[in-house]
């Protein structure tokens, strides 16, 4: 014989604050930073492909990260620094970094059609070259600021103004130490926030639509 059972389930808003804290450390527990790696690990390879960069190993957490890696090929790159180093990377490794920068536009005449393009003259590196992913732009961000070096106006004893370029003072080691750096510290802030009451309120009711009994527990998805 089949029965009906009702139960009175609650949305995340709806709980009390106890029940609402017991729903959040449940969730807490059960969140993975795997969620983020998969992704990380493509945009890894793809680069320590193109700069012959080898991690050694690497871990990461909400409260710490660490690595290891070696330049591949010891190379005249490797003596370069400043200037010099700015010109070597763009000269050498701007085909696999960049993207012609992306247009698009609605025809306002029948039959109304999407049309879209990427420029073959301006080119990007902000637009996620290597897999596409978010990622990609983390770990490109100091070869960006290395290739868009900023001259600025610096006063040097006794007084007079002296030209000072601050963005790309180093080597090509330490280039690649700060691309993966970034990566991680990007990484580990973004687990940092996914781990907060804030992001477990949004996920809970903007994109899985959770309930919850009154306790706390989680009863699914309506």
């Amino acid at each position: 014989m089949i029965k009906i059972v009702e139960t009175k389930v609650y949305t995340v808003d709806e709980l009390s604050d106890e029940a609402r804290e017991k729903a959040f450390e449940q969730w807490k527990n059960n969140s993975a930073l795997d969620i983020f790696l998969f992704d990380v690990r493509q945009t890894l390879t793809e680069f320590c492909q193109i700069f012959d960069v080898s991690i050694n190993g690497w871990d990461i957490d909400e409260l710490d990260y660490n690595f290891n890696f070696t330049v591949k090929n010891d190379s005249p790159k490797m003596k370069m620094y400043r200037l010099r180093l700015a010109r070597y990377v763009w000269n050498n490794y701007a085909k696999y970094i960049t993207k012609g920068k992306y247009y698009s536009k609605v025809l306002n005449s029948p039959p109304y059609n999407f049309v879209k393009r990427r420029s073959k003259v301006l080119v990007t590196m902000e637009d996620c070259p290597l897999t596409g992913c978010v990622y990609d732009y983390y770990i490109l961000q100091p070869i960006i600021d290395l290739l868009h070096y900023k001259q600025k106006n610096i006063v040097d004893f006794p007084g007079h103004m002296v030209k000072h370029y601050d963005n790309y003072v180093t080597s090509y080691h330490m280039l690649m130490q700060s691309c993966i750096q970034n990566l991680f510290q990007k990484v580990q802030e973004e687990n940092i926030y996914h781990l907060t009451m804030e992001n477990f309120i949004d996920e809970s009711k903007a994109c899985n639509q959770w309930y919850y009994l009154e306790n706390g527990d989680l009863y699914g998805c309506v």
